[in-house]
């Protein structure tokens, strides 16, 4: 059954690095710590490959804990994935203060 006047898409899923670390560094980003933005790219770039290869509409960057993560996809998806339309969401743990520094660094990117 198909519906009359609704357009389908299909949002792939991007997950935080921490989330194969089997840790909870998925929730508290403490992984950022000891990676690079680059090393973050360097890990992101063969999921995000992968999904648009396969055709997915969107890619949905989810949950993520840390703004570094955040700017590794950003880089990527302006660079190198430039007709992959994304969003971001985050997950906010610890100090509200890291919500306001990441919502000013996001809103810097004029994206």
């Amino acid at each position: 059954h198909q519906p009359v006047g609704r357009e389908v898409q299909i949002a792939g899923s991007v997950g935080p690095y921490g989330a194969c670390q089997h840790d909870g560094s998925e929730y508290t980003g403490d992984y950022v710590d000891h990676m690079t933005q680059q090393e973050l790219e360097v890990w992101h770039r063969p999921r995000l490959r992968t999904l648009v290869e396969c055709g997915v509409d969107l890619v949905a960057c989810e949950t993520l804990p840390a703004l570094t993560e955040a700017l590794a996809l950003v880089h990527l998806l302006t660079t190198e994935f430039t007709d992959t339309r994304a969003w971001i969401s985050f997950s906010c743990r610890v100090r509200p203060s890291s919500l306001i520094t990441t919502t000013q660094a996001v809103d810097k990117l004029k994206l």
